[in-house]
């Protein structure tokens, strides 16, 4: 209900978007209460009053056309009826926009609510989903995989996110403790993805794997130290080491890139760089490029590098087929 803020007796159902007089450029109040029978009653059984004036004393008379048509007695001047409707016309906009204000408040955080309840159902739902996916399987020589799986001829292959474990040879050979060999992502029983590789030494590298090969950039961890809990598998506390693969190949670490390192970089012939890795036999390939890297763009993670003809290349290195090879005289050797 709107409430009057000029006669607190002045009651009628608040709905701004009924517009009974949109097209009334006289009234200028499209929302206006009263239909138009009950106004055009008012200015036929008073002689010579405006549209306005018959407005406003419908609003002193509350709708009814009988008090509304008494109330010109009232009124000395006929404009203080006009004047009242003025004045209820500018406390109904203030009213409207003050509703229209707080209903799309009150919708925007139901709509909000609705949309956590939403992300948290479908949060659960996929967590059920993956929870029930983990299986473990177990090998003949005593590794065991837990992760998700695919059965692939009635057979489980690791294929999802997983992680293997392998027998602790660093530890009481008479007793069965486990290691993580390979924790990440896994495709058709293969590293492919994401993920973390443990050596035997304790070392481990973080990065990308291609068809069961360290591929493109990482992180490199020393052995973590024996005095940390041995049941934490990320207990080292070192920082990480950039370190570049390429096919399972050490290309070079990401300290060796510095300012005039010469690279040299392969491409197969019709591919881009990021293309070439998809090849496991040696494609054909373009004449190498060769260059020194001169500058370095950390949010992008590329490297520009100064070719032989001084022009210039930003390239990402993660993923590409190239080597280190030794710095070339700038001139010509003078004995």
């Amino acid at each position: 209900m709107y409430a009057s803020m000029v006669d607190p007796a002045l009651e009628f159902p608040f709905d701004p978007f009924r517009e009974l007089y949109k097209d009334d450029v006289d009234l200028a109040w499209p929302e206006y209460p009263y239909k138009h029978r009950e106004l055009h009653k008012v200015q036929d059984r008073v002689p010579g009053c405006t549209r306005l004036q018959a407005a406003g004393a419908l609003l002193v008379g509350r709708g009814d056309a009988a008090k509304a048509i008494a109330s010109f007695a009232l009124f000395l001047d006929r404009d203080e009826l006009q004047t009242r409707f003025e004045a209820e016309r500018s406390a109904f906009a203030a009213a409207k926009k003050a509703y229209i204000l707080e209903t799309t408040a009150r919708v925007r955080q139901q709509l909000e609510a609705a949309a956590k309840r939403d992300a948290l159902a479908a949060d659960v739902a996929k967590d059920a989903a993956f929870r029930s996916s983990i299986k473990a399987i177990r090998y003949a020589n005593g590794d065991k995989y837990e992760g998700q799986v695919l059965v692939r001829d009635g057979v489980m292959v690791p294929h999802g996110t997983g992680t293997m474990l392998v027998r602790d040879l660093t530890k009481d050979r008479l007793q069965h403790h486990s290691a993580p060999k390979y924790t990440g992502d896994w495709r058709h029983g293969l590293h492919h993805g994401k993920g973390r590789y443990y050596w035997d030494d304790k070392t481990s590298w973080e990065g990308s794997f291609l068809a069961d090969e360290m591929h493109g950039k990482g992180l490199f961890y020393p052995a973590p130290d024996p005095d940390d809990d041995d049941n934490d598998v990320d207990g080292h506390v070192a920082v990480g080491r950039v370190r570049f693969y390429y096919k399972g190949r050490h290309v070079c670490w990401g300290d060796d890139l510095v300012a005039n390192a010469r690279l040299r970089i392969h491409q197969a012939q019709g591919a881009s760089h990021s293309a070439t890795m998809m090849f496991r036999s040696q494609p054909p390939r373009e004449p190498p490029l060769e260059g020194s890297v001169v500058a370095y763009n950390p949010t992008l993670d590329q490297h520009c590098l100064r070719l032989s003809d001084a022009s210039e290349r930003w390239l990402c290195l993660s993923g590409v087929d190239m080597e280190l090879v030794s710095a070339r005289p700038i001139g010509p050797y003078i004995g």
